[in-house]
């Protein structure tokens, strides 16, 4: 019996499925995305997605969240042909469509074609055995020579929407990354609990139960192979009106600005990173958040006296709840506390609001001004003088260093702030370079996408065709992020394609 009740009449197909990924949903297209990722760092809006490498399989079980499910041995077990001879003969097309995962029947509209293998027409489960084969989870399958040659690296072109950049759900990533999902998730978990985010509550009412924010927990394998745990409220729920959730953050044409105040005055600048920015800032109402599978896990792990007795059974299920005593990322304040705590950490040093943009902050100290603009969590401070620089970088420290991961500093002439690179090598000037931005633009493209040309408005940019096919969700998703990316690149960096990306 699986979580739901329901029994699998083949455990061992039924685990080929779950590494395949087409367990959660069987309306789920493989190498789908849940991306609700906004990362409040990440200044041009929905970014998160990452390699939706197919191959990464690790197939970590729900009740075994140490090991592999082992899926190389059973699948070499539960396929292949026999012929009469008492031999196997192989794997053909019609044999890998038979795994399945429970007794409903499943219909596919239309088959592998060895011929042409395109993937964009073949079944999801179809496409799921595919993958599964071609990156030797069945590996030790004798599989026959039509088939081998149809999977070959040389026949198979993914498509876009289908195998595309992506982040898990903690669920899905657990059985994809194994024992290095697990560690990231305990990393991310523990930050909570170091923090003292969490108040654990029992005895909630129904109602308090049903408007408690769930807390999600997202996977990605970053470029060096190392997995990143994202974990945040879902703040959906919350019913709260524009103007009391909306956190402002520092206009380009302030940051221009002051860059060039910095390069005429010849400023010591730095930039510093506040690490658990949201954290860091006090809740001002009752928010209650629920934990469940891996999260919970963790957090009893870590800290059994204080969760254990708060665990309840809801459903079959371990729950927790738990009172936010900060603020935390998802909830639709959080923000915005943490803007009000680092202005009121200023203004007790007698920094005052620039009166036309409320991310920057002045203050007169040793004749000279001293500046400070930030984007949420993000911040630039310059002076005349370094040690200046340097004592306002140890206000902040007292304040906000409260992390295991130290607060980032960096000083000197060159800098990365909000995807860009601030220059002021030569005296007198800045230089702002996002030839770096713009390479990470790129290299997040799927490989259908990539190529040269003159310039990126067409002649039949303003041509529009109504009748013409609509993109996939994937395919729009990636398509919105591209766009926030290029009218972020054109606003700083790039006029001249403002016109090509805006329409």
């Amino acid at each position: 019996d699986d979580e739901h009740g329901t029994t699998d009449p083949d455990p061992i197909t039924a685990d080929v499925a779950e590494i395949a990924g087409v367990i959660d949903n069987p309306d789920d297209d493989i190498g789908s995305t849940h991306n609700t990722d906004i990362a409040h760092d990440d200044p041009v809006g929905p970014t998160g997605v990452e390699d939706n490498a197919p191959g990464e399989i690790a197939g970590v079980e729900d009740n075994d969240p140490s090991g592999i499910a082992g899926a190389e041995h059973e699948a070499q077990e539960s396929t292949g042909v026999v012929n009469e001879s008492g031999e196997n003969t192989g794997v053909g097309t019609e044999d890998l469509t038979r795994l399945r995962r429970s007794r409903r029947e499943r219909k596919w509209t239309s088959r592998i074609n060895p011929d042409t293998y395109d993937l964009h027409t073949m079944s999801r489960y179809s496409l799921a055995t595919t993958i599964l084969t071609y990156r030797e989870v069945l590996n030790n399958v004798t599989l026959s020579s039509e088939h081998a040659q149809a999977i070959s690296p040389q026949s198979i072109t993914y498509p876009m929407d289908r195998i595309a950049l992506t982040q898990y759900y903690v669920k899905k990533g657990l059985r994809l990354f194994g024992q290095k999902g697990i560690d990231a998730v305990r990393t991310k978990v523990a930050q909570l609990d170091e923090m003292n985010v969490l108040d654990p509550v029992s005895g909630l009412t129904e109602l308090e139960k049903s408007k408690a924010l769930e807390y999600l927990m997202f996977l990605k394998e970053k470029r060096d192979g190392s997995i990143k745990g994202r974990g945040c409220a879902n703040g959906s729920k919350q019913e709260v009106s524009k103007n009391a959730k909306t956190a402002p953050t520092v206009s380009t044409e302030a940051l221009f600005l002051s860059c060039l105040m910095d390069a005429m005055e010849g400023r010591d600048v730095a930039t510093v990173d506040i690490p658990g920015a949201f954290m860091q800032a006090d809740m001002d109402e009752l928010v209650f958040v629920k934990f469940d599978g891996a999260m919970l896990d963790a957090l009893v792990q870590l800290n059994p006296n204080v969760y254990r007795s708060h665990v309840l059974i809801e459903n079959r299920r371990k729950v927790l709840y738990a009172r936010l005593k900060k603020a935390l990322y998802g909830t639709v304040r959080a923000a915005l506390l943490f803007w009000r705590d680092l202005v009121d950490t200023l203004e007790q040093e007698d920094f005052v609001l620039n009166p036309y943009d409320h991310c920057m902050m002045n203050k007169i100290i040793d004749g000279k001004q001293c500046t400070i603009l930030f984007h949420v969590d993000d911040l630039k401070i310059s002076h005349d003088n370094s040690a200046v620089v340097t004592e306002v970088i140890g206000i902040l420290k007292k304040r906000y260093d409260k992390f295991k991961k130290a607060m980032s500093v960096t000083r000197g002439k060159v800098h990365e702030y909000l995807g860009m690179v601030l220059d002021f090598t030569i005296t007198g000037k800045v230089r702002i370079d996002m030839t770096k931005f713009v390479g990470t633009m790129i290299d997040g493209m799927p490989d259908e996408m990539k190529g040269e040309a003159t310039t990126p408005a067409a002649s039949y940019l303003f041509k529009v065709n109504d009748d013409c096919e609509k993109l996939s969700e994937q395919m729009g998703m990636i398509f919105h992020r591209l766009t926030a990316q290029g009218l972020f690149l054109c606003a700083c960096g790039r006029p001249d394609i403002e016109t090509a990306i805006a329409f």
